[in-house]
């Protein structure tokens, strides 16, 4: 597959180095780089190099790109052998839909993602080393911790009903009182789901270190 990257077509607004796919009634795809047709698997393999493309509706214009990386990842995941995504963390993906919480998930997924992207390297390198020395667990432990950071960031940074660090007045205690005996708010109930996240990933960090002393026992 010829990797030339391509330029847009005149007005639609994006950048010169995003190829424009066009997809037409009759759902076939259409790179205006290559002047040619192309499959799911072609944008699927787009991506792996790391070529920027947008998919437009031929007819009108309309940015499909997220639909079609959509249909791409349902593709992937149908192949044997090749699933990311098990039922359990499908199950907790769905379960976040409408829920008050959504709006923090993309930001927290795409922090763990990239975080994981900018040093997979560095990690293939060192769970060889880990693989060699019969230490995996270790750096099991050492991603979960990685990605508890992450998560407690993303709770910092997205967290509007956090609590401040600065000491309360007697009026504003007095008031908090007088607040708790009523039902819980919207900002309790959020404050509740978070307390719920950290300490089920407190529970998984458990488990690993469980797991890592356990190996550990078993050594000669």
């Amino acid at each position: 597959m010829d990797r030339t990257q391509g330029h847009t077509a005149s007005g639609t607004g994006a950048s010169d180095d995003v190829i424009i796919i066009k997809k037409y009634a009759n759902r076939r795809l259409y790179n205006t780089a290559q002047s040619r047709y192309v499959t799911l698997e072609d944008l699927a393999e787009m991506v792996r190099d790391g070529l920027e493309f947008r998919v437009e509706d031929a007819k009108t214009g309309e940015d499909l790109t997220r639909g079609v990386l959509t249909q791409i990842i349902f593709e992937q995941e149908a192949k044997t052998g090749q699933n990311l995504l098990s039922t359990e963390v499908l199950r907790q993906l769905i379960q976040f839909y409408g829920h008050q919480m959504q709006i923090m998930v993309p930001d927290y997924l795409q922090a763990a993602l990239t975080n994981f992207t900018q040093n997979q390297e560095a990690w293939a390198q060192q769970w060889q080393k880990a693989a060699q020395s019969h230490t995996p667990m270790k750096m099991f432990e050492q991603q979960v911790e990685a990605n508890m950071a992450l998560f407690n960031q993303a709770m910092t940074a997205f967290n509007p009903f956090a609590p401040s660090a600065k000491p309360q007045t007697q009026t504003t205690e007095a008031s908090s009182q007088t607040s708790s005996s009523q039902a819980p708010s919207p900002e309790a109930s959020a404050g509740s789901d978070l307390q719920t996240l950290q300490a089920q990933l407190s529970d998984l960090q458990a488990e690993v270190t469980r797991m890592k002393n356990s190996q550990q026992g078993q050594k000669p």
